[in-house]
């Protein structure tokens, strides 16, 4: 399934059942909460280190004395499943350009493949 198709049924089934992607149980915590709980400390983990490393590199004041970022992972429809800390604002309009991405043709042109990292830095878009 292309990513636009897989947005749009992701948007659809949370219309219809008020939960994101239509998913009402998580059956790995119910099965498995040590696991979880794991696999979730480690994609933090990553996303927190990551941050560091890129502040601490930053030629940005903003970014290096204040902390004005954020480093998260995403599905391919866009939506965090992970963040560090940081300014949580970034979170949503990171996600807001990645849908504009997909609903905008990039999967076709330039073309989104998987392992693509993208940054955006437009004001106006994701807003």
């Amino acid at each position: 399934m292309r990513i636009r198709e897989r947005l749009l049924d992701s948007e659809r089934l949370m219309e219809e059942t008020g939960c994101y992607d239509g998913i009402t149980e998580l059956t790995l915590r119910n099965q498995d909460p040590l696991k979880f709980e794991t696999l979730h400390t480690k994609l933090r983990a990553y996303c927190v280190s990551a941050r560091e490393m890129a502040r601490r590199i930053s030629a940005s004041p903003g970014v290096r004395e204040v902390g004005e970022m954020v480093v998260a992972i995403y599905t391919p429809e866009g939506d965090a499943i992970a963040l560090s800390n940081g300014i949580m604002v970034h979170v949503h309009t990171m996600s807001r350009f990645i849908k504009w991405m997909i609903k905008n043709g990039y999967e076709d042109n330039p073309r989104i493949r998987e392992g693509d990292i993208f940054a955006n830095n437009d004001a106006f878009i994701g807003t």
